[in-house]
């Protein structure tokens, strides 16, 4: 109880070094509960396919249900990770740069109610007659608060960044690939825009924004990354600079719910991955909850 308030400390404690493996897994067991701490590789799977693997991981944790229906939950749950080599193409011989090591940060959580968002969508859709979406306003959100520090950005011009997944557009990959299904969305935002303007006219900009996603288009992204890497330009293979934009990332949907390993599901779910202006949408209970780092 009360984990999610003690802030940076609680991070720092729990934070594990980094990952040598494919995949990490620690387990502290405390007298009123367990704290699992799963680290995966980004060379192994994005957000989606981390929650994907521990919700599989809970399902095979479960007493069995008889033979057939073990069976069958197995079979459909299994990840779709088959991979089509397009071109040869070697990332050996480059050089990563570490990123700065941030100052202290300060992370701090906003709870959001869904029917505050809903009215806002409802708002934008008689107004501006556009159909916006929850992330478009809960990114938003996070906009204005991060623009809203004096010291936050360098630049009148702010670049925000927003992955999204494209396993619902991309048919070769479907809903139950497991890889790296991301693209990240960069568009630049005026400060004064971001400190000033309405929540609603945020999100109307953001929507705007957002590119028409394809198998074709996304094809087109990733032979983008292969010629940023091929020019050995690989900073700009950073999801973003703190200095001049940030980053909003939605966790929503993940399916914290699947996460129940015998004892019931997570009372709390807290990621370690902390960055300068950077957000984390969750979900708790019916609402959201805002997480910023700064």
């Amino acid at each position: 109880p009360g984990l999610e308030d003690k802030g940076m400390d609680v991070y720092s404690r729990f934070r594990q070094p980094d990952l040598k493996k494919l995949y990490f897994l620690k387990a502290i067991r405390l007298k009123k509960g367990l704290i699992l701490i799963p680290k995966l590789s980004h060379m192994a799977g994005d957000g989606y396919s981390y929650f994907y693997f521990l919700s599989l991981l809970a399902t095979l944790a479960q007493p069995p249900k008889g033979p057939i229906k073990s069976f069958l939950t197995a079979f459909s749950s299994r990840p779709h990770h088959r991979r089509t080599a397009l071109k040869d193409f070697s990332c050996s011989g480059l050089e990563w740069k570490p990123a700065p090591q941030n100052e202290r940060l300060t992370v701090e959580r906003v709870e959001i109610l869904r029917k505050d968002v809903k009215s806002i969508i409802r708002d934008v859709a008689a107004s501006h007659h556009l159909q916006i979406s929850t992330n478009d306003v809960l990114a938003g959100l996070a906009i204005k608060k991060l623009a809203g520090r004096q010291t936050a950005f360098r630049e009148d011009d702010v670049d925000v960044t927003i992955p999204i997944d494209v396993r619902q557009h991309v048919k070769e990959y479907g809903q139950r690939f497991f890889g790296n299904g991301i693209m990240l969305h960069t568009f630049k935002l005026r400060r004064h825009d971001a400190e000033n303007l309405e929540i609603k006219e945020i999100a109307v900009q953001i929507r705007k924004s957002m590119p028409v996603v394809t198998s074709e288009t996304y094809l087109n992204y990733l032979t983008g990354l292969e010629d940023i890497i091929s020019q050995r330009n690989m900073d700009k293979l950073r999801p973003f600079d703190p200095e001049r934009g940030c980053l909003v990332t939605n966790l929503s949907k993940l399916p914290s719910d699947k996460l129940d390993f015998g004892t019931g599901p997570p009372e709390f779910i807290m990621p370690l991955t902390s960055e300068k202006n950077s957000t984390g949408i969750l979900a708790k209970k019916e609402n959201y909850v805002l997480r910023f780092a700064y």
